[in-house]
C-alpha cells in the first residue's frame, strides 16, 4: 500500500520530494501543494519520479529515526493497544505511517531517492534543497511519549526483531551520520 506515499516535481529546481508518513509529510505536501498560486510544483507518481530520476532529476528524501516514527504512529493508531501489540501489527502489515521508508521508496527493485536527509536536519537542508519553498510547520506532538519511554515495556528479543525489521532505515541514517 504505497498511496499515501506522495511525490513532488519541483519543475523550476529539476528535483522531486518523496513524502514519508510519520515524517513531516504533511509540511511538505503543504508547503509544495500545487494548490499554490504561481506553483511550479505538481504531484506525480512513483513511475514518474523513476523517469525523472533516470533524466537526472535528483530525487529528496528524509528520514527520520525509525524507532521514533514508530513511536509517532503508535501515539495517532495504537493509543487504544499495548505498545507491542502495535509493534507486531507495524511488522506484519505494509502501511505507510510506519513501513520502513526504503520499502517505500523502491520501484522496480530500485529505491528512488538519489539525496537522503536526515529529517533532524530538514529545516536547514529543505531551505538548501528547496529555496523559494518555505517549509511550512503542521502537526507536531510535542505531548506524544518518545520511543525511549514506550520502550522500556519491551524485552530484548522483541527489540532485536523491532531493530531488524527497521535496519534499512537504520543504514540509510547511519551513512548520512558518516557523511554529514
Amino acid at each position: 500500500m504505497k498511496k499515501d506515499v506522495k511525490y513532488y516535481a519541483v519543475d523550476d529546481l529539476c528535483k522531486v520530494v518523496c513524502t514519508t508518513q510519520r515524517t513531516a509529510s504533511v509540511s511538505m505536501v503543504e508547503s509544495l501543494g500545487p494548490s499554490h498560486e504561481g506553483s511550479k510544483t505538481r504531484k506525480i507518481s512513483m513511475t514518474e519520479a523513476f523517469v525523472l530520476k533516470r533524466q537526472g532529476w535528483k530525487i529528496l528524501i528524509w528520514v527520520r529515526d525509525p524507532l521514533e516514527r514508530l513511536a509517532c504512529a503508535y501515539y495517532i493508531f495504537g493509543r487504544n493497544c499495548d505498545f507491542q501489540d502495535f509493534l507486531e501489527r507495524a511488522m506484519s502489515e505494509t502501511n505507510p505511517h510506519w513501513s520502513p521508508a526504503e520499502e517505500l521508496h523502491t520501484y522496480n527493485y530500485e529505491f528512488l531517492p538519489t539525496d537522503v536527509y536526515l529529517f533532524e536536519n530538514l529545516e536547514k537542508t529543505w531551505a538548501k534543497e528547496l529555496p523559494g519553498y518555505d517549509l511550512i510547520h503542521i502537526g507536531a506532538n510535542p505531548e506524544r511519549k518518545t520511543w525511549n519511554e514506550l520502550a522500556v515495556s519491551l524485552d530484548d528479543e522483541f527489540m532485536h526483531i523491532v531493530l531488524d525489521r527497521w535496519s534499512k532505515d537504520f543504514g540509510l541514517r547511519r551513512h548520512m551520520k558518516a557523511a554529514a
